[in-house]
């Protein structure tokens, strides 16, 4: 009641609970003026509270906030001690706000001209190598997406049992995944993806070519493009990551993600597109995979090398980095 200003109404309820608590009082005029302080404070408190939460109309409540100077509280101090040190920590959050708005504005200005700075947004190519690595893992992750999808969705063309064919595809991803965890780290990334993309590339551009009597052979032959391909996929990440430099290599990977949603879309449209020949897809993801293969050899192992920090260390490079065991020597 004090803050909201029923100063008389808070009386009656304090000296009705001092009664009760055999308490003494000081004089009504002092009580008043306590209570005067106290709803003063809250005020302040409430603008400050408004103010960190972001929910304050702006300088209006900085205004509020400031208004508070040392000659209120030289009236205040002389009312308790209470009083005196909190209005002393309002003065005190007073010079914070006033430091802070003198230099918000340039600080914000600075940070508003870096976030809309076309080096900022074009991070990815605005040097050499970084747009060859930023090419060439787009490229990579929409054939590796679309082709994946691809050949989930494109189960009607084989006419196969479509229960019997989600059951081995989790079982060739399940191979997959482990094949890849186990051979990345004693063979390297780039040659795992190369592998992987290779052999994809064959067994897809030869199923085609196998005589429709052989349905089984057909079924081999996408089921070992897919293990490839789902290899591929979980290699890409930790090849992605380790090509980008650390200073942008949460912007190179979105760009990445980016190109692999657009691969994902685009693959049941192709396979709609090429409904009537079903051999036309099998041909279109084959090589597509061939356009990857010949993409990684633009790229460099990362296995057991340093990672870069910036892009000026990357460009920096005039060969492959070393790995650890050549840099020990």
């Amino acid at each position: 009641m004090a803050v909201v200003g029923q100063h008389q109404t808070a009386m009656k309820e304090v000296k009705w609970a001092a009664a009760w608590n055999k308490a003494t009082l000081p004089p009504d005029n002092e009580l008043l003026t306590i209570m005067r302080s106290v709803q003063q404070q809250g005020k302040i408190a409430l603008e400050i509270e408004e103010h960190s939460s972001g929910t304050s109309t702006g300088l209006a409540a900085d205004e509020a906030i400031l208004s508070v100077n040392r000659e209120q509280l030289g009236n205040l101090q002389g009312i308790d001690m209470e009083s005196s040190q909190a209005f002393t920590k309002v003065l005190v959050l007073k010079e914070e706000f006033q430091f802070i708005r003198n230099n918000s504005e340039q600080k914000f200005e600075d940070l508003f001209t870096r976030a809309t700075s076309w080096k900022c947004t074009l991070d990815c190519s605005r040097t050499p190598k970084m747009r060859i690595i930023t090419i060439i893992m787009c490229l990579d992750y929409f054939i590796v997406s679309m082709t994946f999808y691809g050949l989930t969705l494109g189960t009607s063309s084989l006419e196969v049992n479509p229960f019997i064919f989600m059951a081995m595809s989790g079982t060739v991803e399940l191979v997959a995944k482990i094949f890849g965890t186990l051979t990345a780290g004693c063979m390297g990334r780039k040659k795992i993806l190369f592998l992987n993309f290779s052999v994809a590339a064959i067994v897809l551009l030869a199923q085609p070519l196998v005589s429709d009597d052989l349905k089984w052979l057909t079924l081999v032959l996408v089921m070992v493009g897919k293990m490839s391909i789902s290899c591929a996929f979980n290699l890409i990440y930790l090849y992605n990551l380790e090509l980008a430099p650390t200073e942008i290599r949460s912007q190179s990977m979105s760009a990445s993600q980016i190109a692999s949603r657009a691969g994902a879309v685009v693959s049941p449209y192709i396979l709609s597109a090429l409904e009537a020949y079903p051999w036309a897809m099998s041909v279109v993801m084959g090589a597509a995979e061939g356009a990857g293969v010949v993409s990684l050899l633009a790229l460099w192992e990362t296995k057991n090398t340093r990672l870069m920090d910036t892009v000026a260390d990357l460009e920096a490079l005039t060969h492959a980095p070393a790995t650890q065991t050549e840099a020990k020597r």
